[in-house]
């Protein structure tokens, strides 16, 4: 088109399809196979909404011409803007056998090959871009992304810090920033953040990589303050508004939580980080149901997200949809196989089931998600086998109750070793010293006592794993009698006290956990909701429950016109050597799941447990199997307290009245 390459130029310039494929046809009368006039014409069909045609038109030029670079590079800008990845890299292919030093163009071969899910023939391609030239930072970005991908983090941070180097980017010091931090390189994945930060502050993914580097230190209130800087350079942006909402609930804020999910699926309904957190919102507020329905709506937005499906089978268990529950919790384990919280999940919804083997064998999971004594103590996780020369030490863990409510399975130990060191809360170090003076206890205490670390302990085993580690099934953890005794003189000491209360038979009641937590609000029962027990006549209530309770108290006696009696000068969270002394003068516990319930359930005294069907420990039974003379009144998933207190009321009137005519 010698005549008119600029006429042909400006007419496609201003949109003149026509005019400017009728010049072409002219020089092709002349010369059939003149690449530019073809070009023009390929112009002209994409301007008139023809790609096939300009497809077509392009690649007729690159057979009869495989040396035309400008036709090559005009299928390239084609293919890229049809999202043909397919044609895209033939094209690019074709244009490196001209050109083949070009790193730009190895880079965009390695990213159609990335779209296209052949992450082997990216990476080769990224490769190649990286050795024409070094220096060259989109490769070496695209090359650390695909890499961290893979979970070759330490392959990523190398690209990633070396595309930093060669042109300093907020997307390569992030990028940097998150591969180191999954190496544990907490110092200097912070200063990458910091150094991304810098350059760009609205750079959102650098914000909340500081923010995770901080939840992973359970500094909670640190992420919270980091995502507000982060959000006044956002404002509303959905993603922002979602990640404020994981930092509200971190910090056990829930309503506020709640609110900025709302906020920000109503400005992006179809953001999954957006939808994920509504479920999580109304999953902390025990809204099981919605929070199902959003966890749904997540993973139908993104159909092979592990965590997604993790989080739905987490909502089923909620709903108590065990089946379900464990079938999706499996689903998404199959994509995060490492997932500790997910294991967490599944092990607790197969104990929740009763499935008790299968259940403590997930349950193992703990150890991965927290650091545990497994990582501290220098003698070897115990396989079982018979120790015929040493110590085999079993370490108490989680809460006091959970210690009371398993230290009774350390008699299956008999046998397994010469000797046994079992490490407590000094709480309970007097009463189980008295209760199993077969064993040697050792009082929790930092720094560890010098008798966890002796040669002669040649094993360790966390408690909670004794029944993985015995292969128990729900019959051997069944309580075979009380396990717990009581002081004799803080009894006696104790009984004026009780006297004073008056003749009538004695409850002993607890009500709640200092903790407020989703899980605590679903296991215990407030007490304005027990009227129906309280009001129960002929028999004297006795406070069992530790903490400031006398507002309650108070508010029980003025609204239901019941006196609980309190025993003075009693600590019922610190001494629980008087909290067992008190239980023996009762006739009767009634309690939801709190530490001032077990040790009196656990010297044989008659326990009644308002109890929730979820719960892990009580192994799908009515009644915790785990104490001697236990009964349950239980709340369904989906229902509140009324049915549980109502039958436990019923069950109270006709026990004491029992009692009376007795």
């Amino acid at each position: 088109m010698t005549a008119g390459p600029a006429d042909a130029a400006s007419l496609l310039a201003h949109g003149r399809w026509a005019e400017a494929r009728s010049l072409a046809q002219t020089v092709l009368a002349g010369d059939a196979h003149h690449v530019d006039a073809i070009r023009v014409l390929a112009a002209a069909a994409i301007g008139e909404g023809n790609p096939d045609e300009a497809d077509g038109l392009l690649q007729s030029i690159v057979t009869a011409r495989p040396d035309a670079a400008a036709a090559i590079d005009d299928l390239i800008a084609l293919s890229h803007r049809r999202g043909d990845l397919g044609r895209l890299g033939q094209a690019l292919l074709a244009r490196l056998r001209l050109s083949p030093e070009q790193a730009a163009l190895w880079s965009d071969l390695g990213a159609a090959e990335e779209r296209l899910g052949r992450a082997g023939e990216a990476a080769r391609a990224y490769r190649r871009a990286i050795a024409a030239d070094p220096g060259f930072s989109p490769a070496l970005l695209n090359a650390a992304t695909l890499a961290y991908r893979g979970d070759r983090f330490a392959e990523s941070s190398v690209l990633a810090l070396a595309a930093a180097a060669a042109a300093p980017s907020p997307s390569a010091w992030t990028m940097a920033g998150h591969a180191l931090q999954r190496r544990d390189r907490s110092e200097t994945a912070r200063r990458c953040y910091r150094r991304s930060l810098v350059i760009e502050p609205a750079e959102m993914s650098a914000w909340e990589g500081l923010a995770a580097l901080c939840r992973k230190a359970k500094e909670n209130e640190r992420v919270l303050s980091l995502l507000k800087r982060a959000a006044t350079q956002w404002h509303d942006r959905p993603s922002t508004l979602a990640s404020l909402s994981e930092a509200q609930r971190a910090c056990g804020r829930y309503r506020e939580a709640l609110a900025l999910a709302q906020r920000s699926v109503a400005q992006a309904p179809a953001l999954v980080l957006g939808t994920g957190a509504l479920a999580a919102a109304y999953s902390d507020r025990l809204d099981d149901r919605r929070a199902a329905t959003w966890s749904r709506r997540s993973l139908h937005l993104d159909p092979g997200n592990g965590d997604l499906m993790i989080n739905l089978g987490i909502a089923l268990k909620g709903e108590g949809r065990l089946r379900e529950a464990e079938a999706m919790l499996r689903s998404g384990l199959a994509r995060k196989p490492d997932d500790a919280n997910g294991h967490m999940a599944l092990a607790t919804t197969l104990l929740a089931a009763g499935r008790v083997r299968e259940g403590f064998a997930e349950y193992e999971w703990r150890h991965v998600a927290g650091e545990t004594l497994y990582d501290v103590l220098p003698a070897p996780v115990w396989d079982g086998r018979t120790i015929e020369h040493g110590s085999l030490l079993v370490w108490g863990e989680q809460g006091i109750g959970d210690e009371i409510a398993f230290i009774q399975l350390v008699r299956a130990l008999r046998g397994r070793a010469r000797h046994i060191v079992v490490e407590c809360d000094p709480r309970l170090i007097t009463i189980l010293r008295r209760s199993f003076p077969e064993l040697e206890f050792v009082g929790r205490s930092a720094p560890l006592d010098p008798r966890l670390l002796a040669p002669d302990i040649r094993a360790q085993i966390a408690l909670l794993s004794l029944p993985d580690a015995l292969g128990m099934s729900k019959d051997d953890l069944r309580s075979t009698g009380a396990y717990l005794v009581a002081d004799p003189e803080r009894v006696r000491a104790l009984r004026p006290a009780l006297s004073a209360l008056g003749p009538r038979p004695r409850i002993g009641i607890a009500w709640r956990s200092t903790r407020r937590t989703p899980l605590t609000v679903r296991v215990h029962a407030d007490l304005t909701e027990w009227e129906p027990i309280l009001r129960v006549p002929g028999v004297t209530f006795v406070n069992l429950q530790y903490g400031d309770v006398d507002a309650e108290i108070a508010e029980a006696r003025a609204r239901f016109g019941v006196d609980i009696g309190v025993v003075p000068q009693l600590d019922l969270f610190q001494d629980i050597e008087g909290v067992l002394a008190l239980g023996a003068g009762l006739d009767l516990v009634l309690a939801s799941a709190t530490s001032a319930y077990f040790p009196v359930a656990a010297s044989g005294v008659e326990s009644w447990q308002l109890q929730y069907r979820l719960a892990y420990y009580s192994f799908g039974d009515d009644a915790d199997c785990l104490w001697p003379r236990a009964r349950g009144f239980v709340r369904e998933p989906g229902e509140d307290w009324s049915k549980a207190i109502a039958a436990a009321a019923a069950a109270l009137t006709a026990w004491a009245a029992d009692r009376r005519r007795a």
